[in-house]
């Protein structure tokens, strides 16, 4: 969705507080102005005589009961917004909510984020309803199709698997597992079928010629692996025929794979870490980040709320008009709501 589309369909609501929070600084600099003029009011008694006061009252009473409700719907709503996120550290009198929070916050937004933003199951779905795996086998089938088709390759697979079989072999510890487990097994075997007296009291003579005899094998089972590196090949070269052909199990198991990792993951635990780096001034900045124009708008709300209050405390029949108005858009909503 291009930006110019996406602006045309945004709810009105937002295209409102767009318009509305211009008056943000307007109502900004109408209290710094308000605050002055009270002073200024107050002082005034001290040079002039009760008739130019009362001259000038008549004029600026009906703008300070105008004012008044306007600009202290906005600052308290102002101060109430600042009280959220200040005085930062910790003090006797007042500290913000959200520092004062910070703890359970980060506990709470890394719980909400890993399960219900970026859980296993969320991500599986998303993988399998985003055609993101077909798209990525696509790509996949021809790059591995043109790898496995040069010959230095396939030379370095079979290279590997012989020096990873041959030190698996080759190591003593494996030697001795072995050796383990089969006279435990000759041990148990003695004792079993007709003969198991026999086997039972000759066991110190055919025993350790059994465990020798495995031994010898596996010394020259390195050299022999020689024989099945063909095979090795073969399935190499059969290897993106395979992907190409069983497109839905390898979904599967890349799937599965992906699961399995993020399973493995704590992503509780790795988000929580993460907010936990972050200062109180962050946090602050990363909230109001988000929602600034929100913040903002619940700032003008106030200064408009209190200029209709204001207004209808001058001309009563306002009252009335505002409440028709009320009814109009609560029907409007009724009818229009989806």
């Amino acid at each position: 969705m291009g930006k110019n589309e996406y602006l045309h369909k945004r709810a009105l609501s937002l295209k409102l507080v767009s318009l509305l929070n211009y008056l943000n600084y307007p109502f900004f600099l109408l209290g710094i102005l308000f605050l002055f003029w009270i002073g200024i009011e107050y002082f005034l008694k001290f040079f002039f005589s009760p008739f130019v006061l009362e001259r000038v009252a008549t004029f600026s009473r009906p703008v300070t009961t105008v004012l008044s409700p306007a600009v202290v719907g906005y600052w308290t709503n102002r101060l109430a917004i600042k009280m959220l996120f200040h005085p930062r550290r910790r003090n006797a009198v007042w500290q913000g909510l959200i520092p004062a929070r910070r703890s359970d916050l980060v506990h709470q937004i890394a719980a909400a984020v890993s399960e219900y933003l970026i859980s296993p199951e969320i991500i599986q779905k998303y993988l399998r309803e985003s055609g993101l795996l077909p798209e990525f086998l696509n790509r996949l089938y021809p790059a591995v199709r043109e790898m496995l088709s040069e010959k230095k390759l396939a030379n370095e697979v079979k290279a590997f698997l012989t020096q990873q079989v041959t030190r698996i072999l080759e190591d003593p510890a494996t030697e001795e597992r072995i050796t383990a487990y089969f006279k435990e097994r000759i041990k148990n075997w003695s004792g079993i079928g007709p003969g198991k007296k026999l086997l039972a009291w000759t066991e110190n003579i055919w025993g350790p010629v059994v465990i020798n005899t495995l031994k010898k094998e596996l010394s020259v089972l390195p050299a022999s692996l020689e024989r099945f590196l063909p095979y090795v090949e073969v399935s190499l070269e059969k290897l993106p025929e395979y992907i190409g052909e069983n497109r839905e199990q390898v979904e599967e198991v890349f799937t599965g794979f992906i699961i399995t990792g993020l399973r493995s993951l704590d992503l509780e635990s790795i988000i929580r870490q993460q907010l936990e780096k972050m200062d109180e001034a962050e946090i602050e900045q990363l909230i109001t980040k988000t929602v600034s124009a929100e913040l903002i708008f619940i700032q003008t709300s106030g200064g408009i709320f209190g200029t209709l209050v204001g207004l209808a405390a001058i001309f009563p029949f306002l009252v009335f008009v505002f409440a028709g108005a009320g009814l109009v858009l609560l029907l409007i909503y009724r009818l229009t709501v989806k």
